[in-house]
């Protein structure tokens, strides 16, 4: 086992309405070997009873990092997952806890992975779901579908640990870092916006899932900067002939 590959995974929660909750997740977490917990504006905080349904997991309770701005909390990672039950047509870049962590995951286990579980009464919103190059749902029974916030981190966290458990590593220093990745998402908004490329109201629009394809592709450095020289002329065509 490598704890690398456990180290670049960051089990976030939003907004989460119980302190319980919070022990659980830790508890599941633990279970299958994550160490790393953050909190987005929770709107409760760590207290006894979460210590005390974390049952032996105070560590990555005392160690969770709290932050109440989402947006900048996650401008650190070059992969951002969500997880939701609602499948609607317009969401189209879907996969289940075992396809993620078969196909997806290993092409970006040297790279910051942070993987979103919304609040307990609503899920993520549409603006959080937004930000996410993947998206996560588990099949669950239609009579009953309401998996307990820890259920539903235990099923990922479980599948995630079949793949990091059998996965041959080798270290790539050519990937490109997150912080290439996130200026190449900067410089590919600009483009689209200086050729005056049209972008639907919806939330899923094409750019979003151009984006999500890029971080599915786990590009080299010569890549993504191929990419942002390609993004640049065309911001360049835009403001020299649009205007």
């Amino acid at each position: 086992m490598n704890v690398n590959f456990y180290d670049n995974i960051t089990i976030t929660l939003v907004k989460t309405k119980t302190s319980a909750n919070i022990g659980s997740v830790a508890r599941a977490m633990n279970c299958m070997g994550f160490k790393k917990l953050a909190l987005i504006s929770p709107r409760c905080q760590i207290d006894r009873e979460s210590f005390s349904l974390a049952v032996g997991s105070d560590d990555i309770l005392k160690n969770a990092e709290i932050s109440f701005d989402f947006k900048d909390f996650l401008s650190s990672f070059s992969l951002i997952v969500g997880t939701t039950k609602k499948t609607g047509k317009k969401r189209m870049n879907f996969a289940t806890p075992e396809i993620f962590a078969k196909d997806i995951l290993p092409k970006h286990l040297n790279s910051k992975i942070a993987i979103l579980f919304g609040a307990e009464d609503y899920g993520l919103s549409m603006m959080e779901l937004k930000e996410c190059g993947h998206l996560i749902y588990i099949p669950v029974s239609e009579e009953f579908g309401s998996l307990n916030l820890s259920q539903a981190v235990m099923v990922l966290c479980y599948e995630m640990r079949k793949t990091l458990e059998n996965f041959d590593f080798k270290h790539d220093s050519q990937k490109a870092s997150s912080d290439d990745m996130a200026r190449l998402s900067k410089v590919i908004d600009k483009a689209f916006s200086d050729i005056k490329y049209p972008i639907p109201c919806g939330t899923f629009s094409p750019l979003s899932h151009l984006k999500e394809i890029l971080s599915r592709a786990s590009l080299e450095n010569f890549e993504v900067n191929m990419l942002m020289g390609m993004a640049r002329h065309a911001s360049y065509i835009g403001n020299k002939f649009l205007k």
